[in-house]
C-alpha cells in the first residue's frame, strides 16, 4: 500500500528541496560562513535522504518481484560516476597549476585512485581527520561521503532482496519484515558507532558501518510510507517545526567530540521528521517550504555543486597561502556553483534521460561494465602518475628543517611509571631540570649547549600535552597526571638539582581554538582535586604557585619560566614552500602581532604575577625572538625559525639561546 495516494514512482519534489538544505549547510561550513560551525551535518542529511529514496525504490521492485541488480547498478553508475570521474580527473589535472607541494600532489593522486575505487572514506581514515588542519589542502577529501554511499548501494540491494525472498518463502509480510530489519539495523549500527573505540575515532567517522543507522532511519520512513504513513495535519506541521529546529541547532551549534555527535544525531532525526512530514495528500508546511523553485533548483544541482565546491575552495586557499577572507570564500563557492550548473545541464541531464530510457534493461550490463572500466582506468592512471615532475618546480633544500630533539621518539608512548629523562651537557650528575609539554623538546639543543659551556648536566622531560603543573591535569591526556607525578618523584631522588626551566604551550590549555584549528578535543586544564568551576587563568596561577613552592622546597633556587611562543596558522615549512611556488610575500606565513597578543595577554599577566611574587623566578618572552612591530614571522631571511606551527627549529633554538644567554646561564650557573 502506497501512502498519500501517490504512485511509488512519483518524484517527491520536496526531497530536492531537502537536498538544497543539505548542500547549503555543507557549503556554509566549508566556506567558514559565520554562524554555521556545524554545517558539516549536511552530509548526515544526505545519508538519510539516500536511505529514504534508494530503499524505497528497491523495496517496491523487490516486493513486486521484478527487481534487477544489473538495472539498479546501471542506474546508480549513470547517476554517480560521470560527474564524479569528470571532477576527479579535472581536479588532478588542474592541481599542478596551483601552489600545491610535491607531497600534496602525490597524496592527491592516491586519493583520486581511492575515489575512483569507491574507497576514499577508508583511504582518508588512515591519513587525516576530517577536521584536521592538514585536511584543508586535500582537494578530494569530500569524496569520503560518496565512498560511504557507494558502499551502501552495494550491500543494500542484496540485503533487502534477500529479506523479501526469505519473507515470501515463509509466507510473511515482506514489508513488515523489512521495517523490522531497519529497526534492528538502526539499533545495532548506532550502538557500534556510540561504543566505537576513541583511539579509532577517525575510522568511526568515515566508516560505512557506523553510518548505517542514518541510512536505515531514512529507509524506515520510506518503508513506512509504503504502508500508508500519513500523519494528521497538525502532527505533520509539528514534525516539520521540530525537524527544522533540530537541523538549525545542529548547524548553528557545533557538536563536539567523536561521532556520533549531538549535531549528527539531531540532524539525522530532524531530516527523518521532515521526510515523514512531507508524506500526505494535503500540502504541508514542509512541502510548501521545500518545494519552492529556488530550493528545488539548488537541490537538482546539489550533487555537482558538492563535487566542485571543495576542490575550488582548496585551490583558492592554496593560491593565497591558505588564508582567504569570507568574500573570497563565498566567491569560490559561487564559482563552484557555476561549474555545477554547467555539469548538470551538460552531463547530469543526459545521464538522467538514460536512466529512465526504455532501452536501459537492454544495455544495463554494458553500462555497469563501462562504469567499472572508467573507474579502474582513472585509478590506474592516477597511481601511475604519482611522483611525476611538478608543474612548478621548486628547490626545497633551504626548507628542510629537522626536529630539534633526539629524544622525541623516546618520549612518545612511555608509560607513566617508566619515564626516562634525556640527559644533556658535559657533567655526570644532573643539576638542572627542563620540564614541560612538547615545547620542552625545543630545549634539548639549547640545554645541551649551555650545560656543556659550564660542565653541567640537564635532564629534559618533555611530556606532550602535559603542562608542568602537577596539581592540574588535561582531560584528553589520560596519562598526564601520572607522568607529572613521576617527574616529581624523580626530582625527590635527585637532590643535586638546583635550577629549573618550565615551558609549555600555555595558550593551548585555555579551551579556545588554536590559530591552526588543529583537530582535537578542547584542551582545558582541570584541578585534580578540590572544587571544580575555576577558570583556566585561576587554575594556571594556582598550579604554578604550587609547583614553584614544591621546587623551592626541594632546594631549587633558580626557576626560569618561558612565556608563550607565537603560534602560526599553519606549518611554517609548508607555508614558506607554498609562498615560493606562488610568489606570495613570506609575511603572509606569519601571524599578526596584535592577534597573538590578544590570545596570550591574560596568560602573560598570570605569568608576570607569578614571577613578581616569587624571588627565585624569572620570566622571559620568546615572542621578541620572532616578532617585529607588526608581525610574528616563521623565518628571518633564509633562516626558518619554526618546524611546524608552534615549535622552534634548530636555527630557532640557536637564536633563542643567543637571545636569552644571560637568563639561561643564570639558571645553569647561578648569579
Amino acid at each position: 500500500m502506497i501512502g498519500a495516494g501517490r504512485s511509488p514512482d512519483t518524484r517527491l519534489v520536496y526531497v530536492d528541496g531537502l537536498r538544497a538544505l543539505a548542500i547549503l549547510a555543507v557549503i556554509g561550513f566549508h566556506a567558514d560562513v559565520p554562524f554555521m560551525p556545524g554545517g558539516f551535518v549536511g552530509v548526515d542529511i544526505f545519508f538519510v535522504i539516500s536511505g529514504f529514496v534508494i530503499t524505497r525504490q528497491i523495496a517496491i521492485s523487490a516486493i513486486a518481484g521484478h527487481f534487477s541488480f544489473t538495472e539498479f547498478f546501471a542506474r546508480r553508475a549513470l547517476r554517480i560516476l560521470p560527474p564524479l570521474l569528470l571532477v576527479t580527473a579535472l581536479t588532478v589535472l588542474l592541481a599542478r597549476f596551483f601552489p600545491l607541494l610535491p607531497a600534496e600532489i602525490t597524496e592527491l593522486h592516491r586519493s583520486a585512485a581511492a575515489t575512483a575505487a569507491m574507497i576514499s572514506n577508508y583511504f582518508f581514515s588512515f591519513k587525516f581527520g576530517y577536521f584536521a588542519k592538514h585536511s584543508e589542502i586535500q582537494p578530494l577529501l569530500h569524496t569520503w561521503s560518496l565512498g560511504v554511499e557507494e558502499q551502501y548501494y552495494l550491500i543494500a540491494p542484496a540485503f533487502l532482496v534477500g529479506l523479501v525472498a526469505l519473507a515470501k518463502k515463509r509466507d510473511l509480510d515482506a514489508l513488515r519484515v523489512l521495517i523490522a530489519a531497519c529497526v534492528i539495523a538502526i539499533v545495532v549500527s548506532f550502538a557500534v558507532a556510540w561504543f566505537w573505540p576513541v583511539s579509532l575515532h577517525r575510522l568511526g567517522f568515515y566508516a560505512m558501518w557506523t553510518r548505517i543507522w542514518q541510512f536505515s532511519l531514512g529507509a524506515l520512513v520510506g518503508l513506512a510510507s509504503l504502508r500508508g504513513l500519513a500523519w494528521p495535519g497538525l502532527a505533520r506541521q509539528l514534525a516539520t517545526l521540530i525537524g527544522l529546529a533540530a537541523i538549525a541547532v545542529a548547524v548553528i551549534v557545533p557538536g563536539l567530540g567523536n561521532f556520533p555527535t549531538s549535531g549528527a544525531i539531531a540532524a539525522t532525526i530532524g531530516t527523518a521528521l521532515l521526510l515523514a512530514a512531507g508524506l500526505g495528500q494535503s500540502p504541508a508546511l514542509v512541502t510548501r517550504i521545500f518545494s519552492l523553485r529556488a530550493l528545488v533548483a539548488i537541490g537538482l544541482v546539489s550533487y555537482s555543486w558538492y563535487l566542485w565546491h571543495w576542490p575550488v575552495l582548496v585551490f583558492a586557499r592554496a593560491n593565497h597561502l591558505m588564508q582567504i577572507g569570507l568574500p573570497a570564500r563565498i566567491l569560490a563557492a559561487l564559482a563552484a556553483l557555476g561549474l555545477a550548473v554547467i555539469t548538470y545541464f551538460w552531463l547530469e541531464r543526459a545521464t538522467r534521460q538514460l536512466r529512465h530510457h526504455n532501452e536501459l534493461p537492454r544495455y544495463a550490463s554494458r553500462i555497469v561494465a563501462a562504469g567499472l572500466a572508467g573507474s579502474a582506468g582513472l585509478a590506474i592512471v592516477a597511481l601511475l602518475s604519482v611522483g611525476g615532475p611538478p608543474r612548478h618546480p621548486i628547490s626545497t633544500a633551504s626548507l628542510e628543517v629537522n626536529a630539534i630533539s633526539y629524544c622525541r621518539g623516546e618520549r612518545i608512548g612511555q608509560p607513566p611509571g617508566d619515564i626516562n629523562a634525556c640527559f644533556v651537557g658535559g657533567g655526570t650528575t644532573p643539576n638542572v631540570i627542563v620540564w614541560g609539554d612538547s615545547h620542552a623538546w625545543m630545549f634539548y639543543r639549547i640545554a645541551d649547549a649551555v650545560a656543556k659551556s659550564g660542565d653541567r648536566t640537564a635532564a629534559v622531560f618533555a611530556l606532550p600535552g602535559c603542562p608542568p603543573t602537577p596539581s592540574l591535569t588535561v582531560p584528553f591526556t589520560k596519562t598526564c597526571a601520572g607522568q607529572n607525578d613521576t617527574v616529581s618523584r624523580w626530582l625527590s631522588e635527585h637532590p643535586a638539582i638546583d635550577g629549573a626551566i618550565l615551558t609549555a604551550r600555555w595558550a593551548l590549555y585555555n579551551g579556545m581554538p588554536t590559530p591552526s584549528g588543529k583537530e582535537g578535543i578542547v584542551s582545558t586544564l582541570v584541578r585534580r582535586s578540590g572544587p571544580a568551576g575555576a577558570s583556566y587563568l585561576e587554575l594556571l596561577r594556582e598550579g604554578l604557585d604550587r609547583q614553584i613552592a614544591e621546587l623551592q622546597a626541594r632546594g631549587i633556587k633558580r626557576i626560569l619560566i618561558v612565556g608563550p611562543l607565537p603560534e602560526l596558522r599553519q606549518s611554517a615549512v609548508d607555508c614558506l614552500a607554498r609562498a615560493g611556488l606562488s610568489g606570495s610575500p613570506l609575511e603572509r606565513c606569519g601571524t599578526q602581532k596584535v592577534e597573538f597578543q590578544a590570545r596570550v595577554s591574560e596568560i602573560n599577566r598570570v605569568l608576570t604575577a607569578v614571577a613578581r611574587d616569587h624571588a627565585a623566578v624569572r620570566l622571559i618572552d620568546p615572542a621578541s625572538l620572532v616578532c617585529n612591530e607588526s608581525d610574528c614571522l616563521p623565518a628571518d631571511g633564509p633562516d626558518i625559525l619554526y618546524i611546524d606551527d608552534n615549535h622552534l627549529s634548530r636555527i630557532g633554538a640557536d637564536r633563542f639561546r643567543e637571545r636569552f644567554a644571560n637568563d639561561l646561564m643564570w639558571v645553569f650557573k647561578g648569579p
